[in-house]
């Protein structure tokens, strides 16, 4: 089904959603990642990933682990690790 969800007032530049469409990862439109999660019927902001020095235009949620990879226009790829959600 579609749903609908207004995070924030601005464009962003890229999302991926995890395994289960509890969390979702998007760049505002620079060089930071924020990560929501599903509390009740709302998204509440879980974290705040900033290691690239430019904008992000690509990023994906592996499905079998909690390892989202990140590219950034600073020619770099990050990928982090999501443990116990954190």
């Amino acid at each position: 089904t579609m749903s609908l969800h207004q995070l924030l007032l601005e464009p962003i530049t890229c999302h991926v959603w995890n395994r289960d469409c509890t969390q979702i990862a998007l760049s505002p439109n620079n060089y930071e990642v924020h990560i929501y999660k599903k509390n009740r019927s709302q998204r509440v902001k879980a974290h705040e990933l900033k290691e690239h020095n430019g904008h992000i235009p690509g990023m994906d949620w592996a499905l079998k682990s909690d390892h989202i990879v990140i590219c950034g226009t600073d020619h770099n790829a990050c990928v982090w690790s999501l443990k116990d959600g954190v």
